[in-house]
């Protein structure tokens, strides 16, 4: 069953961070490795940017958009996460946004130690996915939200 029709990975990683650090925990967060990324074709690319102070940074971005893809990454998550975690996922509609895009941030820190946790900071991997609801109401979306994460 689609849940979602594309899942978006983000993290910035500044001159004082591991870049493959950085880079492996974003494939470990979607449950794939290096090699499958490849093999399977998803979307994964680097780019240069200008941070604050104008620093450089390098943006990682993972774009999941088959339904396979996505569901095992949203089975893995909903796998990960704790209780309390899924219920301030589900309790905040402020994450859902008018084009049912759903976002979630997770602590960097924590997450390079397997360890998922639900975050407000900046410190992040930001996650934006967009749900496939039908039809595209919030509501509608809302629902298949507590399904996806209730999932585990």
């Amino acid at each position: 069953m689609k849940q979602a029709n594309k899942i978006t990975i983000r993290t910035f990683t500044p001159p004082e961070e591991d870049r493959e650090e950085n880079k492996k925990t974003i494939l470990e967060l979607t449950g794939y490795t290096e090699e499958e990324i490849e093999k399977e074709k998803i979307k994964y690319e680097e780019r240069n940017a200008k941070g604050f102070s104008q620093k450089n940074i390098i943006i990682h971005t993972l774009e999941l958009e088959k339904d396979r893809h996505c569901n095992k990454f949203l089975e893995r998550l909903a796998s990960k996460l704790t209780e309390e975690d899924k219920h301030t996922l589900i309790s905040q509609t402020n994450r859902l946004d008018d084009n049912m895009n759903f976002y979630i941030r997770l602590n960097k820190e924590k997450l390079r130690k397997q360890e998922y946790e639900v975050t407000e900071s900046g410190e992040c991997y930001h996650i934006k996915i967009s749900i496939a609801s039908f039809p595209k109401r919030k509501d509608v979306a809302h629902k298949k939200i507590k399904e996806i994460i209730k999932k585990s």
